[in-house]
């Protein structure tokens, strides 16, 4: 790996454009390939959509095969199935295996756009980082819990806070070392996650990660190059972070720290927690099932209400738990964190497919939008994968950062204030599968329903079919109000 030169970017910010469309074949029929024949086209579409993420977002891909030879299987549905699914996903008041489906497809097939500035990424992350053993020891101990900041609570819940395929450095080094162009999308993602996440806990010393001094028998052979590295990461991200979230989400009051029996057990809930994490996840991202991490974030209880200036009322997380959404470690944290690492990368580098990154004090709009693609494609998937955050929880801290940086950047033409502490889960949620939508790709596929015809869509759209026709109206009707967490 080589060092890079420090050397800032003067480029206009541009918006992603499309590039162009191709069609590929899933199952064929005799029927022309056009209008379907039954007259309620939408909710066809609907079945289609159901169809193209039960085949794009199973559990297991062979990964011998390529994206663009899993489209040569044949696959078709049938009416009956389809009506069978969707009464299942009735009986079961969460969306959580409908959104694990959307995440394994969207990271499998972003948009070639964005796949691109991933690969970019990848490339400045290789220049960035030195094939130093001390300095890479300290990146990976950025994924490692520190067991001596917890609470007695949570003393035996070690864990790595990302769910990474790493073992040991050599492995980061094959990943940084690896041909992006040839990587699995998914794999990319992952270990992009990972290493920003790494990079942006270190940045800041965050105490809830590996302790970051050496210890008194490794001190004297420490390099300068660890020295100079911590200087440039600094100089990196520091003119990008934000302040912490917690000094808008109060999320102390939401949680329960009491592990007594005395609680009324109508006044709180449990987090959701899958004991099988491989629920949730496939094995692409590492060619080593082993790798993914066993110990994982510890359960939590959450409040059904809180007080905030004398005045009861339901919380954040229980009002996305109402609503089927599931709930694991309330707004993230490490979501503005790591796009910090990000934007640092896009504004320090003359990088041209991260160049829609750069921050653009006269146009904010246009900053917004592309740093809420490249952030949900990078990091709600993991995050929600890993059981770490949710798709929600996620999306509200990359809103918290777009809108904070804007807020505290005296460069900013023009102010877009906002009381983020009152974004509602659902509606986090919903912009969520918005930006998902948009970050996939756009290549059609021709999906058979049997008896009824053929339907022409892309991932894309089956993204927003399925969240317009279906999970917003599902969570929609269980919206109940909440306190702001303001503190």
């Amino acid at each position: 790996m080589l060092k890079k030169t420090f050397n800032p970017a003067i480029v206009s910010c541009v918006v992603l454009t499309s590039l162009s469309i191709n069609v590929y074949s899933i199952t064929f029929s005799s029927r022309p390939n056009h209008v379907l024949e039954n007259e309620n086209t939408s909710d066809n579409r609907l079945v289609a959509s159901v169809a193209l993420l039960n085949y794009l977002g199973q559990k297991k891909i062979d990964n011998s095969k390529s994206v663009l030879n899993y489209i040569n299987q044949n696959i078709e549905i049938e009416l009956s199935d389809y009506r069978a699914q969707m009464a299942n996903y009735e009986k079961v008041k969460n969306t959580a295996d409908i959104t694990y489906k959307i995440l394994r497809s969207v990271m499998r097939n972003p948009s070639k756009e964005l796949l691109i500035s991933l690969q970019e990424l990848h490339k400045n992350l290789r220049l960035f980082i030195p094939n130093d053993p001390i300095t890479l020891n300290w990146i990976l101990g950025g994924l490692k819990s520190n067991e001596k900041n917890y609470t007695n609570s949570r003393k035996d819940s070690s864990y790595f806070v990302a769910r990474t395929p790493w073992k040991n450095i050599d492995d980061i080094i094959n990943f940084l070392d690896a041909d992006a162009s040839q990587m699995p999308s998914s794999l990319l993602i992952v270990g992009l996650e990972n290493l920003v996440c790494a990079l942006a806990y270190r940045s800041i010393n965050a105490s809830w990660v590996e302790d970051p001094n050496p210890s008194l028998e490794t001190v004297n052979s420490l390099t300068q190059i660890r020295a100079n590295f911590i200087k440039e990461l600094t100089q990196l991200n520091y003119q990008w972070l934000v302040p912490t979230i917690g000094t808008l989400f109060n999320r102390g009051i939401e949680q329960v720290f009491d592990t007594t029996t005395s609680l009324n057990p109508d006044s709180y809930f449990p987090s959701d927690y899958n004991e099988n994490l491989s629920d949730v996840s496939d094995s692409e991202e590492s060619s080593d099932d082993k790798n993914i991490k066993k110990k994982r974030l510890p359960k939590f209880n959450f409040y059904k209400t809180s007080q905030i200036d004398g005045v009861y009322g339901n919380t954040w997380t229980y009002s996305a738990h109402n609503a089927g959404l599931t709930v694991r470690a309330n707004v993230s944290g490490s979501a503005p964190l790591a796009l910090s690492i990000v934007v640092g990368f896009a504004n320090s580098y003359q990088s041209p497919h991260l160049k829609f990154l750069l921050w653009n004090p006269t146009d904010f709009q246009i900053f917004k939008k592309n740093i809420q693609l490249l952030g949900t494609l990078l990091l709600v998937p993991n995050y929600e994968r890993s059981d770490y955050h949710t798709v929600a929880e996620t999306f509200v801290g990359i809103t918290y950062y777009i809108y904070k940086l804007n807020e505290i950047r005296k460069d900013a033409v023009q102010k877009f204030p906002i009381d983020l502490a009152k974004i509602h889960p659902i509606d986090s949620y919903r912009e969520a599968l918005e930006n998902l939508s948009e970050a996939s790709s756009d290549e059609k596929y021709n999906v058979k329903i049997k008896g009824i015809g053929l339907e022409i869509l892309s991932l894309k759209e089956a993204i927003k079919i399925i969240s317009d026709d279906y999970l917003i109206s599902k969570v929609d009707r269980n919206r109940i109000a909440f306190h702001t967490t303001g503190s």
